[in-house]
């Protein structure tokens, strides 16, 4: 049967078509349109694929990109979240609908350039880290169906990111294996600023701009003090920044908190900025808690170093408690439970935190 890869025209996954290919594997490349001027794979890139006898099948998903990704993205940011575009696509397009359509018609599963690994625990099969560490995206994955990882694999999960683009260039794709990183925000158009693209986007949903609101500063005595001035919008700030604050002090004021209940931004010193506990929603289970290793640990960012922690399941939501605070992340954002062997358990979104600062508040 043939195995249908997803292929964006970029390094890593032309890197994992022709890995398969050269292993002997039937492949055809799957190309899904998302965003709104995507026009498909370039004509030179389609002729090399031609000469090496490789199907390509276009998937226009930009519909289903707005709806899952795109218009939450947006309101996620504007009730003052900080959203994660790539997980909602991964979880709803990538490894949702695209896979969904790879196995109606008929293709044996789904291969993606993704650095990751399939691994197992107790019969289950879960997600584990590539070899290149620096590059791991099993991250970024942690929210996609448990049922669907019997239906993919992952290439390049021996592989460095070095070793595919020499790989790439002695294929003879080497503006391909030169090709930059790609941005975080896929739709945020070249060199165009956050701010004014989102004003212009919550226009065309009929959302007004966030509104200005209180400031109000923790001292290092742990006094609240309502700053004479407002802050601009609570999607303009993320728990844990520094720059941008506008607010002098002996060594610098921190967001401590964003209260949109009350539209208020609460900025203070760095020692009230560890983060004790979090709650995350929006839960997906790749290992029944019961099975769960004693030895657990969390990463809420994508550089951060696994922190050891205690987990337990609160109704639907994972409720965390770190060995050690935490540099805060924020609301939004995701969060994946691991194993000490980076094997990732469940994922979900912060849904609160607990820090320092709120026994001041």
């Amino acid at each position: 049967m043939t195995l249908a890869v997803a292929v964006s025209g970029g390094l890593d996954s032309l890197s994992a078509l022709l890995k398969l290919q050269e292993a002997g594997e039937k492949v055809c490349a799957l190309h899904a349109l998302f965003l709104p001027d995507a026009h498909g794979l370039s004509q030179s890139l389609l002729a090399q694929l031609q000469k090496r006898r490789i199907d390509v099948l276009t998937l226009d998903l930009r519909a289903a990109f707005r709806t899952h990704v795109f218009h939450p993205s947006l309101r996620a940011w504007h009730r003052g979240d900080t959203p994660n575009p790539c997980a909602l696509c991964n979880r709803s397009l990538k490894f949702g609908l695209l896979l969904e359509e790879a196995l109606r018609l008929g293709f044996s599963g789904l291969a993606t350039g993704h650095y990751a690994s399939l691994e197992r625990l107790h019969g289950k099969r879960l997600l584990g880290q590539a070899q290149d560490k620096n590059k791991d995206q099993s991250y970024f994955l942690s929210l996609i169906a448990p049922q669907a990882l019997d239906n993919l694999s992952f290439p390049l999960a021996g592989m460095t990111k070095s070793a595919c683009r020499s790989y790439l260039a002695s294929q003879g794709f080497l503006e391909a294996s030169q090709a930059p990183e790609s941005q975080d925000v896929c739709f945020l158009p070249p060199k165009a600023e956050l701010a004014p693209f989102l004003s212009q986007a919550w226009a065309q949903l009929g959302l007004e701009p966030p509104k200005p609101g209180p400031l109000v500063l923790i001292d290092e005595a742990g006094q609240k003090v309502r700053q004479p001035f407002a802050h601009q919008g609570l999607w303009h700030y993320t728990e844990g920044q520094r720059r941008g604050l506008g607010v002098p002090g002996k060594e610098g004021y921190y967001v401590l908190k964003k209260i949109p209940q009350t539209n208020t931004l609460c900025i203070g010193p760095r020692a009230y900025l560890g983060m004790h506990e979090l709650v995350a929603d929006a839960l997906n289970l790749f290992c029944d808690p019961m099975d769960w290793p004693t030895q657990l640990q969390v990463k809420v960012r994508y550089r951060q170093q696994p922190a050891p922690c205690q987990a337990e399941l609160v109704g639907d939501c994972l409720r965390i408690r770190f060995a050690e605070p935490q540099f805060p992340t924020a609301r939004g954002q995701l969060v994946s439970l691991l194993t000490a062997q980076g094997q990732i358990l469940a994922g979900g979104l912060v849904k609160e935190m607990v820090l320092s600062a709120d026994s001041w508040l």
